[in-house]
């Protein structure tokens, strides 16, 4: 069975998201029981539900970790209280918690932050149960995040010296780019130690007067990984799309990248220059 809760329990919980499923459910909250789990583990989330109505329709409860693409890489499909509490036999009103634990696979490709989806789904019709936010407007896709880990393949190599908290141990680029494509650059980061803020990474191309020519700024992995949420001794590849305006003149250039905070502009460490770039005409 679920947890049933009193008055008191209820106001402990907080404000509730507000999530109404049609006139049957209300999501008063979402808790992940940890902040990262590794491949091959398995996730607890307690899901807190108020019963708006009666319906004649047992609906199941889906909880799923979605990445990059809305590529589903865990789920859990499963009635309330393991089907000892199914939306059929629901009163109007009661509050309870309910605690889906989702498998995580052990072939899990990316160690990321995953988004957290969560609904009411018409096994009949295959369709989900449309809902509403507090202000009437139709529900978010995501309903909280969590970091799943993958397994390392390989042990790595000696980390990189320097004393800033996250380091750049290396790149790989194409030193040879063509004005008006997009090509990328992936950067391997050493995480000394784990960080409160999201870094924002540039990566600018720089002429031999030092002037900017071009550049990439942007959170690590397009925002799936943010650096608040690295481990330490972690390394992390980050890929980003580097596109050269086609106005791009013929030349010698510099490429360089680094880290800062987006609301102060304060940088971590050093820039570090990945070395020289030829560009070509179209």
């Amino acid at each position: 069975l679920p947890r049933f809760l009193d008055e008191a329990a209820t106001a402990a919980l907080g404000d509730s998201l507000g999530w109404k499923y049609g006139d049957v459910a209300e999501l008063v909250s979402i808790t992940p029981a940890a902040r990262s789990v590794a491949a091959g583990d398995t996730l607890p989330v307690e899901l807190c539900w108020q019963t708006l109505g009666e319906t004649d329709t047992n609906y199941t409860v889906f909880l799923q970790a979605v990445g990059p693409g809305d590529i589903v890489v865990a789920d859990r499909y499963t009635f309330h209280g393991l089907g000892s509490y199914p939306t059929a036999i629901w009163e109007r009103g009661r509050v309870f918690c309910d605690t889906l634990r989702m498998p995580i696979p052990v072939g899990l490709e990316r160690t990321l932050v995953y988004r957290l989806a969560v609904g009411l789904l018409d096994d009949a019709s295959d369709e989900r149960l449309p809902g509403h936010d507090p202000a009437g407007n139709p529900l978010p896709p995501f309903a909280g995040e969590v970091r799943l880990g993958a397994n390392p393949e390989t042990a790595r190599e000696t980390p990189p010296p320097g004393d800033a908290a996250i380091r750049l141990a290396g790149a790989e680029f194409a030193p040879r780019r063509r004005a008006g494509e997009t090509q990328p650059v992936t950067l391997h980061w050493y995480a000394s130690e784990a960080v409160p803020i999201d870094y924002t990474v540039f990566v600018h191309l720089r002429d031999s007067d030092g002037r900017l020519v071009a550049q990439a700024d942007g959170p690590p992995l397009d925002g799936w990984y943010p650096t608040s949420w690295w481990t330490s001794g972690e390394w992390v590849a980050d890929e980003h799309a580097f596109a050269l305006p086609a106005e791009t003149p013929p030349g010698a250039y510099q490429l360089v990248v680094g880290l800062y905070d987006p609301a102060t502009g304060e940088r971590l460490g050093d820039e570090q220059s990945l070395g020289p770039v030829e560009i070509v005409a179209p």
